[in-house]
């Protein structure tokens, strides 16, 4: 299968891109650490495969409509 073949069927059976898909489960991911957690944003964005935490806090608040220092202040009450 050819990397556009697959992609085309990733595409069809999900309903988003491959691209979409992994930014989305980073998201995820860093929401539950940024809840259950003691890390800086710095290691969340490191650890969730974020390459800078500047890209990681646009990401965050082009999904969330908030930066992840807001989303942790709005639930610090979850946290441990």
């Amino acid at each position: 299968m050819s990397r556009s073949e697959c992609c085309r069927f990733f595409k069809h059976a999900t309903g988003q891109t491959l691209f979409e898909y992994l930014l989305s489960y980073r998201i995820r991911k860093s929401i539950e650490a940024l809840t259950h957690t003691d890390q800086s944003i710095a290691q969340i964005a490191a650890g969730t495969g974020f390459g800078s935490q500047s890209y990681f806090t646009d990401c965050f608040k082009r999904q969330l409509g908030i930066t992840p220092l807001q989303f942790r202040q709005d639930n610090s009450v979850l946290r441990p």
